[in-house]
């Protein structure tokens, strides 16, 4: 009860001086050939100021909030910009760091891919001197064979056929070796093929991961706009 009897004669004062103002412009000498009125400065200056007087502080302090809303919006396009550059840095920072660890990545891929085909190769290599080694020892069996039974006309043309056929068999070992070796060099860079395959596609993965990171940083700081709140 004691804030409405403090407040009612502010309102009385304010409604008492609008209407003695209202009633001095109303009751007012008119300008000759115009809508104007002549007025005395000082009697409506003092009824202004006798509302300005009359009315509550709160609306003073509303004002001086208004008069800080530019101050705040200022500070807060302040801290949304910076927040931006931070964030545009660790995007740079976390760009540059994944491209290092994709470099390395391949890096460290293709000497491993050198090494499985050199290791390839050179299992083929022995392989191949192997078989080739085989067939000369077989080879030169058969001939031995041949010339020691040269003696005979049947036992040299049977002799002559066991030489073929044992030269035969020999050749055909040999291709048979020199298609295992191909054979094995081959699933060899099959797996080296899938393994740089795995490894492109872990890079992929990475950078899709780092562009969803700058995309959830940027819709962040849009977060933070003190015009978007509002």
């Amino acid at each position: 009860m004691a804030g409405e009897l403090t407040e009612e004669p502010q309102a009385y004062q304010v409604l008492a001086a609008l209407a003695e103002l209202a009633e001095l412009v109303e009751t007012a000498r008119g300008v000759p050939m115009s809508a104007s009125c002549v007025v005395p400065r000082g009697h409506v200056l003092d009824l202004i100021e006798a509302v300005q007087d009359a009315l509550p502080a709160e609306l003073a302090d509303a004002q001086a909030v208004l008069d800080k809303q530019d101050d705040l919006l200022a500070r807060a396009g302040e801290r949304l910009a910076r927040l931006t550059e931070q964030g545009e840095a660790e995007r740079e920072r976390a760009i540059a760091a994944a491209r290092e660890q994709a470099a390395e990545l391949l890096g460290a891929a293709r000497e491993h891919g050198g090494q499985q085909v050199a290791a390839a190769q050179a299992q083929a290599e022995r392989l191949l001197a192997g078989a080739r080694a085989e067939a000369e020892s077989m080879v030169a069996a058969a001939r031995h064979e041949a010339v020691r039974l040269v003696e005979g006309h049947e036992v040299y043309r049977a002799a002559a056929a066991e030489a073929a056929r044992v030269t035969e068999q020999a050749r055909a070992e040999a291709r048979q070796l020199a298609a295992d070796a191909e054979e094995y060099v081959d699933s060899r860079l099959a797996s080296l093929t899938e393994l740089l395959t795995r490894t492109m596609r872990q890079i992929d993965m990475g950078r899709q991961t780092l562009r969803e990171r700058a995309a959830g940083a940027g819709r962040a700081a849009e977060s933070t706009d003190p015009r978007r709140l509002g």
